[in-house]
């Protein structure tokens, strides 16, 4: 659970400083969803 939220927040950090520009933070998104989803899981 902790990981998927450093996740997201390093996504929302990235995509904000970089105004979407770079595309990174939409891997972290996907990583943050696929932690919290085997976290749930699990």
């Amino acid at each position: 659970m902790v990981i998927s939220v450093v996740f997201l927040v390093s996504g929302l950090l990235s995509a904000g400083f970089t105004k979407g520009k770079h595309i990174s933070w939409i891997f972290f998104w996907l990583i943050a969803g696929l932690s919290f989803y085997v976290a749930q899981s699990s």
